[in-house]
């Protein structure tokens, strides 16, 4: 039986295009998270520097007012000393310096599990269109000794390892270490506003209470 060549055709069209498909979204994917990444890194790098240079004022004006008037310090303000409420603010600032540094750990970890994602997608989809592309040929010898059905055998059994395998692990990872991250931010831009107000409540009442 003579192949049918007009079938053989068509079949790889469909495979060239849906690789095309899955190349093309493969880039804008990269490039749009890529872009998005980038800023949002930026933010919090931004954040670790304010929050450095937040602590490095309050001991600045701290040194002053302790050259001035020691005793503010030991005010008491809502039950605790005054001095508290600056290491109570300086505690968050340091949270939120430590945890921005550790959010590109852990932006990465999310982007890699992602990707892995996609690319074994990606090679399930190629795996679905090359079966029927091999069924289009006659039975022929490929270059590295085996037969058409051993191809299919291959890709059936590839796919079946993508299937039960690596994509539910990607996907699981990928949930984890996406939660991570979202819980890491959440700390670092938390913890940054909370360090702020207090310190803003400390000079508020510092400059307060030597006024009076």
């Amino acid at each position: 039986m003579l192949p049918n060549y007009l079938q053989i055709l068509k079949t790889k069209q469909e495979l060239e295009s849906a690789q095309n498909e899955v190349e093309t979204s493969r880039k804008i994917f990269e490039d749009t998270n890529t872009s998005y990444r980038s800023n949002i890194l930026q933010v919090f790098e931004k954040i670790a520097f304010y929050a450095v240079g937040s602590i490095s004022l309050s001991i600045t004006y701290v040194g002053y007012v302790l050259s001035q008037q020691t005793e503010i310090l030991k005010e008491i303000v809502f039950y605790l000393p005054l001095y508290v409420y600056l290491f109570i603010s300086w505690a968050f600032l340091v949270l939120s310096l430590l945890t921005t540094l550790f959010v590109r750990w852990t932006d990465i970890t999310y982007v890699f599990w992602a990707r892995q994602k996609e690319y074994y997608k990606a090679k399930r989809k190629e795996g679905e269109k090359m079966i029927p592309f091999l069924d289009t040929y006659p039975t022929i010898i490929f270059p590295n000794g085996k037969d058409k059905e051993s191809e299919k055998a291959i890709y059936q059994e590839n796919i079946k390892t993508l299937d039960t395998v690596l994509i539910p692990t990607t996907i699981k990872y990928e949930e984890k270490s996406f939660l991570l991250d979202r819980i890491v931010r959440y700390i670092a831009i938390t913890s940054f506003i909370v360090g702020i107000l207090i310190l803003l409540f400390f000079a508020t009442w510092t400059v307060y209470l030597r006024v009076l």
